[in-house]
């Protein structure tokens, strides 16, 4: 097996979860592992000590030779800020490495993918990024080992210095990049386009908490594809009370069954989006988020919009044909 490439891990409080992801790494081995931890929120009784006793685990189960590098918080940043300036820390000192979050457990064949992977397609700048997450299955994949997709799931994956530095966690342009005709185009669905440009104009204001819509937004604006493996490599086992998004422990998504992956691999024919797959990664992100209340909320907006355009018109049309005061005399 090739060197495993560098490894930052992302931690918050949920020490019990950390240390089976860190369990994971060690197998592994990688010699250099990066930690950013997170500072606890205010006024939430207790979490100050689950920080730190986060933070302790880890430490206290690292033992293999490796060079370890720390970004320990005291305040808190959150998911939409800290976790973007974290990634940034990590490729201001590498050229290319894995992330994982601490309620990601990745497989062993995970890290044999993306340590060969991540040197292959070094130099392509079509390719930004790397996933272990397959939740659907190897429909369309052929006899490939992976797929390339527009759609780039971020529980556990892998990306290069070269694709992060183009991201802005914070674009100013989320209007014309998320227009729905533009990703019309790029999905070639208006049902789609329609939902994901809702999800990103939400999630440009802070209206969800979340960081990786925007770094999807940043391969569709520059065209970029991701690595999906025909066989799921990882899984969040992080659906609880805890947990920021997912809370549910029935959730399908959760504890996932992680499977294995054929070497040597079998590289796809083209590098090129597979439309398939793509198709099937929108439609699942379609059916978990509509029913979500802020969607739902968005869509209401959305079918007030034109009623509120044309009230703007009618007020504007009514002003121009008001007659003028007469002069008093």
């Amino acid at each position: 097996m090739p060197e495993t490439p560098p490894v930052l891990i992302l931690l918050h409080r949920r020490a019990d979860l950390a240390v089976r992801v860190l369990h994971a790494v060690r197998r592994a081995r990688p010699s250099r592992l990066f930690l950013a931890a997170d500072g606890p929120r205010e006024n939430q009784a207790g979490e100050a000590a689950d920080c730190q006793a986060c933070r302790s685990a880890i430490e206290a189960r690292i033992d293999w030779p490796c060079r370890v590098e720390r970004l320990y918080r005291d305040d808190n940043h959150g998911v939409r800020r800290g976790i973007p300036e974290s990634i940034s820390w990590f490729f201001s000192q590498v050229e290319e490495g894995i992330i994982l979050e601490e309620d990601v457990l990745p497989g062993d064949d995970f890290f044999r993918l993306c340590a060969e992977l991540l040197p292959h397609y070094r130099t392509d700048t079509r390719v930004w990024n790397i996933t272990g997450s397959n939740q659907y299955g190897p429909s369309g994949f052929g006899q490939a080992s992976y797929a390339f997709t527009l759609h780039s799931p971020i529980w556990g994956w892998a990306t290069w210095r070269r694709a992060w530095e183009r991201h802005d966690p914070a674009p100013t342009d989320v209007e014309d990049a998320a227009d729905p005709e533009r990703l019309k185009r790029l999905f070639g669905s208006d049902t789609y386009a329609r939902h994901w440009s809702d999800l990103l104009r939400l999630a440009a204001t802070g209206q969800i908490q979340t960081w990786d819509y925007l770094w999807r937004l940043t391969l569709w604006k520059h065209g970029g594809l991701a690595v999906i493996p025909r066989a799921n490599l990882v899984s969040n086992i992080g659906f609880d009370a805890r947990a920021l998004h997912g809370t549910d422990p029935l959730d399908p998504n959760s504890n996932r069954r992680i499977n294995t992956l054929d070497f040597p691999l079998r590289h796809p024919a083209w590098v090129a989006d597979n439309p398939e797959v793509t198709r099937h990664r929108l439609e699942q992100g379609y059916r978990k988020h509509r029913t979500q209340p802020w969607m739902r909320a968005r869509r209401r907006q959305r079918w007030l919009e034109p009623f509120g355009r044309l009230a703007r018109r009618f007020l504007s049309a009514a002003n121009r044909q008001k007659p003028l005061d007469k002069p008093r005399t």
